[in-house]
């Protein structure tokens, strides 16, 4: 059987799309646009749940209702999913974000940087004030 070259784009395609798709669950680098700050921060929220010694953040929490996930986080920074509603409303994506893990990882990060500007910090920079001389709050 000849694979035509369109037949053999299309598989790599598929494979790529794939990649990019795990890519935004848990991994281990960090995406174009994601700070330091906002990985470390994202990290301790999200990151310290999921396979064992990865420690990514999950862009994708709440989505999916693995073990110790309910509803009511969302995204890497472990977003209140009220808190989602109102800051994202306030910057006009909930109409296609309507939900943190909806959204790619930098308009998580964007949603929240504005909640920190305009609100302030809330649980890992809280707890671990360290993640506040990382760049790219």
């Amino acid at each position: 059987m000849s694979w035509s070259l369109s037949r053999r784009l299309l598989l790599v395609t598929a494979g790529a799309l794939l990649i990019v798709a795990a890519a935004g669950a848990g991994t281990s680098v960090r995406p174009a646009g994601i700070t330091p700050f906002w990985w470390a921060d994202g990290t301790c929220e999200t990151g310290h749940i999921g396979a064992p010694g990865d420690g990514a953040p999950r862009f994708d929490w709440g989505a999916h209702h693995r073990p110790q996930e309910g509803s009511r986080y969302q995204g890497f920074t472990g977003f209140a999913a009220s808190t989602w509603s109102w800051w994202a409303g306030d910057l006009g994506l909930t109409g296609r974000y309507p939900n943190a893990y909806d959204a790619p990882p930098i308009i998580q990060q964007r949603v929240a940087h504005y909640g920190l500007v305009k609100y302030g910090r809330w649980g890992c920079m809280l707890e671990h004030p360290e993640l506040m001389s990382l760049p790219g709050q």
